[in-house]
Protein backbone atom coordinates (compact mmCIF):
# COMPACT_ATOMS: atom_id res chain seq x y z
CA UNK A 1 0.00 0.00 0.00
CA UNK A 2 3.17 2.15 1.20
CA UNK A 3 4.51 1.67 -2.25
CA UNK A 4 1.46 2.54 -4.34
CA UNK A 5 0.84 6.12 -3.12
CA UNK A 6 4.90 6.18 -3.66
CA UNK A 7 3.91 5.70 -7.32
CA UNK A 8 0.45 7.51 -7.27
CA UNK A 9 1.58 11.03 -5.88
CA UNK A 10 4.40 11.27 -8.44
CA UNK A 11 2.19 10.39 -11.18
CA UNK A 12 -0.90 12.54 -10.20
CA UNK A 13 1.47 15.78 -9.86
CA UNK A 14 2.87 14.78 -13.20
CA UNK A 15 -0.55 14.75 -14.34
CA UNK A 16 -1.41 18.14 -13.00
CA UNK A 17 1.52 19.53 -14.15
CA UNK A 18 1.41 18.46 -17.80
CA UNK A 19 -2.06 19.81 -17.99
CA UNK A 20 -1.59 23.05 -16.56
CA UNK A 21 1.51 23.52 -19.08
CA UNK A 22 -1.36 22.21 -21.96
CA UNK A 23 -3.69 24.14 -20.61
CA UNK A 24 -1.77 27.24 -20.52
CA UNK A 25 0.02 26.72 -24.31
CA UNK A 26 -3.16 25.99 -25.81
CA UNK A 27 -5.12 29.33 -24.07
CA UNK A 28 -2.58 31.70 -26.11
CA UNK A 29 -3.59 30.73 -29.63
CA UNK A 30 -2.07 34.00 -30.66
CA UNK A 31 1.80 32.65 -30.18
CA UNK A 32 4.20 34.80 -30.02
CA UNK A 33 2.24 37.70 -31.73
CA UNK A 34 0.67 40.16 -28.22
CA UNK A 35 -2.67 41.95 -29.09
CA UNK A 36 -2.15 45.61 -28.47
CA UNK A 37 -4.63 48.72 -27.74
CA UNK A 38 -6.97 46.60 -26.05
CA UNK A 39 -6.89 43.75 -29.04
CA UNK A 40 -7.85 40.04 -27.85
CA UNK A 41 -7.14 36.54 -29.50
CA UNK A 42 -9.53 35.00 -31.26
CA UNK A 43 -9.12 31.54 -33.34
CA UNK A 44 -5.62 32.68 -33.21
CA UNK A 45 -6.06 35.84 -34.11
CA UNK A 46 -6.04 39.27 -32.74
CA UNK A 47 -9.71 40.46 -32.88
CA UNK A 48 -9.11 44.71 -32.79
CA UNK A 49 -11.21 47.48 -31.57
CA UNK A 50 -12.69 49.73 -33.25
CA UNK A 51 -9.81 52.13 -34.58
CA UNK A 52 -7.46 49.77 -35.10
CA UNK A 53 -5.83 47.46 -37.34
CA UNK A 54 -2.52 45.03 -37.93
CA UNK A 55 -1.69 41.61 -36.85
CA UNK A 56 -1.53 43.01 -33.08
CA UNK A 57 -3.87 45.74 -33.48
CA UNK A 58 -0.53 48.10 -33.83
CA UNK A 59 -2.10 50.45 -36.17
CA UNK A 60 -4.50 52.86 -35.70
CA UNK A 61 -7.21 53.50 -38.62
CA UNK A 62 -6.27 57.53 -38.44
CA UNK A 63 -2.06 56.68 -39.20
CA UNK A 64 -2.21 56.89 -43.21
CA UNK A 65 -4.11 59.91 -42.69
CA UNK A 66 -2.07 61.89 -39.88
CA UNK A 67 0.69 64.28 -41.77
CA UNK A 68 0.60 67.72 -43.90
CA UNK A 69 -1.23 67.90 -47.07
CA UNK A 70 -1.23 70.19 -50.09
CA UNK A 71 -4.71 71.19 -50.92
CA UNK A 72 -7.10 72.49 -53.79
CA UNK A 73 -10.92 72.80 -53.94
CA UNK A 74 -13.66 73.72 -56.42
CA UNK A 75 -16.86 74.63 -54.99
CA UNK A 76 -20.75 75.38 -56.74
CA UNK A 77 -21.24 78.46 -56.08
CA UNK A 78 -17.38 79.55 -55.74
CA UNK A 79 -16.20 79.64 -52.46
CA UNK A 80 -13.49 82.76 -52.03
CA UNK A 81 -9.99 81.35 -50.39
CA UNK A 82 -6.88 80.71 -51.46
CA UNK A 83 -6.24 78.47 -54.87
CA UNK A 84 -3.85 75.88 -53.09
CA UNK A 85 -2.92 76.31 -49.44
CA UNK A 86 -1.30 73.48 -46.62
CA UNK A 87 -3.38 71.28 -43.93
CA UNK A 88 -2.31 69.53 -41.12
CA UNK A 89 -4.46 66.17 -39.79
CA UNK A 90 -3.25 65.14 -36.57
CA UNK A 91 -5.26 62.47 -34.10
CA UNK A 92 -7.56 64.42 -32.28
CA UNK A 93 -7.13 64.49 -28.88
CA UNK A 94 -10.24 62.85 -28.06
CA UNK A 95 -10.02 59.82 -30.45
CA UNK A 96 -9.83 56.35 -29.69
CA UNK A 97 -7.75 55.86 -33.01
CA UNK A 98 -10.34 56.91 -35.45
CA UNK A 99 -10.96 60.40 -35.23
CA UNK A 100 -8.95 62.90 -36.79
CA UNK A 101 -8.76 67.22 -36.92
CA UNK A 102 -8.11 68.60 -40.20
CA UNK A 103 -7.10 71.93 -39.77
CA UNK A 104 -7.31 75.30 -42.38
CA UNK A 105 -9.87 73.13 -43.59
CA UNK A 106 -10.80 74.72 -47.15
CA UNK A 107 -8.19 77.31 -47.12
CA UNK A 108 -9.83 78.53 -43.78
CA UNK A 109 -6.99 79.50 -41.69
CA UNK A 110 -9.58 79.32 -38.30
CA UNK A 111 -11.12 76.03 -39.11
CA UNK A 112 -10.33 72.71 -37.73
CA UNK A 113 -12.74 70.07 -38.66
CA UNK A 114 -13.01 66.82 -36.75
CA UNK A 115 -13.98 63.84 -38.92
CA UNK A 116 -14.42 60.32 -38.39
CA UNK A 117 -12.07 57.59 -39.99
CA UNK A 118 -14.01 54.76 -41.14
CA UNK A 119 -13.04 51.46 -38.74
CA UNK A 120 -14.18 48.94 -41.03
CA UNK A 121 -11.71 49.57 -43.39
CA UNK A 122 -7.90 49.39 -42.86
CA UNK A 123 -6.75 49.36 -47.24
CA UNK A 124 -5.91 51.93 -49.33
CA UNK A 125 -9.22 52.96 -49.62
CA UNK A 126 -10.69 53.85 -46.06
CA UNK A 127 -13.30 56.18 -45.65
CA UNK A 128 -13.19 59.60 -43.94
CA UNK A 129 -16.79 61.26 -42.50
CA UNK A 130 -16.99 64.77 -41.81
CA UNK A 131 -20.95 65.23 -39.45
CA UNK A 132 -22.25 68.49 -39.39
CA UNK A 133 -22.43 69.70 -35.57
CA UNK A 134 -23.20 72.87 -33.66
CA UNK A 135 -19.57 74.00 -34.23
CA UNK A 136 -19.16 73.20 -37.92
CA UNK A 137 -21.59 73.91 -40.75
CA UNK A 138 -19.52 71.66 -43.10
CA UNK A 139 -20.26 67.88 -43.74
CA UNK A 140 -19.42 65.22 -45.91
CA UNK A 141 -17.39 62.04 -46.81
CA UNK A 142 -14.03 61.33 -48.31
CA UNK A 143 -11.33 58.58 -49.41
CA UNK A 144 -8.18 58.08 -48.55
CA UNK A 145 -5.61 56.56 -51.50
CA UNK A 146 -2.35 55.22 -51.10
CA UNK A 147 -0.60 55.33 -54.33
CA UNK A 148 3.10 53.95 -54.17
CA UNK A 149 4.73 57.74 -54.97
CA UNK A 150 1.69 59.36 -52.75
CA UNK A 151 -1.42 59.64 -50.61
CA UNK A 152 -4.43 61.35 -51.89
CA UNK A 153 -7.55 61.77 -49.56
CA UNK A 154 -10.36 63.07 -51.69
CA UNK A 155 -13.38 65.13 -49.84
CA UNK A 156 -16.62 65.89 -50.76
CA UNK A 157 -18.46 68.20 -48.51
CA UNK A 158 -21.10 71.30 -48.71
CA UNK A 159 -21.59 73.38 -46.66
CA UNK A 160 -24.93 74.85 -44.96
CA UNK A 161 -23.74 78.55 -44.37
CA UNK A 162 -25.09 81.70 -46.30
CA UNK A 163 -24.81 80.73 -50.08
CA UNK A 164 -23.92 76.83 -49.67
CA UNK A 165 -21.42 75.32 -51.54
CA UNK A 166 -20.95 72.26 -52.87
CA UNK A 167 -17.48 71.24 -52.81
CA UNK A 168 -14.50 68.72 -53.46
CA UNK A 169 -11.12 69.24 -52.08
CA UNK A 170 -8.15 67.09 -52.80
CA UNK A 171 -5.19 66.55 -50.38
CA UNK A 172 -1.57 65.34 -51.18
CA UNK A 173 0.68 63.93 -48.38
CA UNK A 174 3.65 66.08 -48.38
Amino acid sequence: MHKIKHLVLPALLTIIVFSSVLYTSCKDKCGSTTCQNGGTCVNNLCQCPAGYYGNSCESAYSSPFIGTFSCSKSCTPAVSGPATWLSAITVDAASGGYTVDISDFGGATTTTIVATVDSTKADSTAAIHIAHSATSSISGTGSLRIWPDSTIITLTYTTSGAGGASCTMRMRKQ
